[in-house]
Formats: C-alpha cells, structure tokens, sequence
C-alpha cells in the first residue's frame, strides 16, 4: 500500500476532500504501462491506494497526469469545501510495497492555493 499525505498549513486546518476515487496511477518496475489504481481509504489529509500485486514493487505515483484528468469539478483530490484540485505530480521510487507501506508527503503550500 502507498499512503500520500497532502501537507500544508491551510490544508491542516481544512482538509482534504475526496469526490473521485480515480486519477492515480502506478507503474512497476520492469514495465512500461502506468496502470490505474483506485483510493481505497482516506483521513483528514491521507489518501491510501492498495497495491493488488504486492510482490511487484512500484517504481512510479502519478496523479491527474493527463491532457484532460478529470471532468469539470470532479477530480479526486481537492481542499475540502473548494472547488481547486490538487495538482498534478509524478513521483519515482523505486517503492516497497511487499515489506510495509510507503510514505509520501507533499507539500503544496505553494500549489494549492485556498
């Protein structure tokens, strides 16, 4: 399992709001195909994705990395009670997912603006 944590001072005090559980993908090592992977839990600034396979390990995140991401307002990721969605972003691992579940913060302060 992968766990984001979106981090920033305005988000501490408002959250994160989840209206759409697609729009992360992942990519494993050895492959050349990003394959989508669904929200599967969610807190007041985390978001949990579950890897089916765990014994693959994933090399590659991306969220919203597309001409067009997402319908208008229906993204998954937004401030709670805002109508911006989170940025786009890539990140590359290589990331464990057989031993224990990766952790990734980021920090939008400058991004995502509320």
């Amino acid at each position: 399992m992968i766990v984001v944590h979106y981090k920033s001072s305005s988000l501490q005090a408002v959250g994160i709001e989840v209206r759409n559980k697609k729009g992360f993908e992942v990519i494993f090592q050895g492959s050349a195909k990003w394959i989508p992977v669904d929200i599967t839990d969610l807190s007041r600034s985390l978001i949990v994705i579950h890897i089916t396979d765990p014994s693959k390990n994933v090399f590659g995140l991306r969220y919203a990395w597309n001409r067009k991401p997402c319908p208008n307002k229906l993204c998954a990721i937004y401030a709670r009670g805002k109508d911006l969605p989170s940025p786009p972003f890539v990140k590359h691992g290589p990331f464990s997912t057989a031993k224990h579940a990766d952790y990734l913060e980021f920090q939008y302060q400058n991004q995502m603006y509320l």
